[in-house]
């Protein structure tokens, strides 16, 4: 299990939003997960059995707090500019601002898709299994959440231009 713990905590920071909420959230996951270990039955690997734990914690958590919380990409900061001034692109930073504010607008079921699919490149079968629902369902989802995310994405530009 310790093997997975690395993946499960990027995955509760990026959902959390922070890393407060984040500690709170893996302590209470790998509770569960020690208390709940007899009953595993191997019908999937053990990273999924967790990650699925966390990612009910997770919901738990954010309906106790009834906040919004923010998705951030682990490792997704904004460029910064290097010692001689370079490296850095304002309309990169922009963007990358853009979409992190698009997604706290999506719900917590198509973010998580979306997380999974493009932040953690799983393929629709792995996904399908993590959330215990069919191919078809993540498929549906995830292009709502493009869908989604495209529209705040143009609404959120023609805003910035008038």
């Amino acid at each position: 299990m310790n093997s997975c713990a690395d993946e499960i905590y990027a995955y509760l920071v990026s959902r959390m939003g922070n890393r407060f909420d984040a500690d709170d959230v893996f302590q209470s996951t790998f509770f569960k997960v020690r208390r709940f270990l007899p009953s595993f039955r191997g019908d999937s690997s053990p990273t999924t059995w967790v990650m699925r734990i966390a990612m009910n914690e997770a919901s738990s958590f954010r309906q106790r707090k009834a906040r919004e919380l923010l998705l951030l990409a682990p490792g997704e900061a904004l460029p910064q500019p290097g010692p001689d001034g370079t490296g850095y692109d304002p309309v990169q930073a922009e963007t990358v601002q853009d979409v992190a504010a698009g997604m706290r607008h999506l719900p917590g079921d198509l973010r998580d898709v979306l997380y999974f699919y493009y932040y953690k490149e799983m393929p629709y079968e792995k996904i399908a299994q993590l959330i215990g629902k069919p191919v078809g369902t993540v498929k549906s989802r995830l292009f709502r959440a493009k869908e989604e995310l495209k529209a705040f994405m143009e609404a959120h530009r023609d805003h910035r231009t008038q």
